[in-house]
């Protein structure tokens, strides 16, 4: 689920005296949630026999209130005792449709994470 908020707020005043005045006020507001249904696949690759060295890997596609979505991850990863340590990369790309606030929306970037065992 994607939920949307934009708010447009303007202003304008102009006086000449007792003459001719302008002073618009605008304000615009608009909500949207949009909703997709996703399928993927979700695992990781042992690198080394005792499968402390791994690749993890996430791959996802939708649709549903938005014309095309889907995302990826993928990284290095090592299995302690206590928990797992990976570094991976993740891209995602939104696509709506013509009518929607928002019709193109990609985030990117590396990520440190840490599971822990107990």
């Amino acid at each position: 689920m994607l939920g949307i908020k934009a708010t447009l707020d303007a202003s304008v005043s102009a006086s000449l005296a007792s003459g001719a005045s302008v002073s618009p006020d605008i304000h615009a507001s608009e909500v949207q949630n949009i909703v997709d249904v996703f399928t993927g696949v979700r695992g990781h690759l042992l690198l080394t026999g005792d499968g402390r060295w791994y690749v993890p890997y996430y791959i996802d596609i939708g649709t549903g209130s938005s014309r095309f979505t889907w995302q990826a991850m993928a990284g290095l990863g090592y299995a302690a005792k206590w928990g797992d340590l990976s570094l991976t990369y993740r891209y995602l790309a939104f696509y709506g449709l013509g009518d929607q606030l928002v019709q193109t929306l990609r985030f990117n970037g590396p990520s440190v994470n840490v599971t822990f065992r107990f």
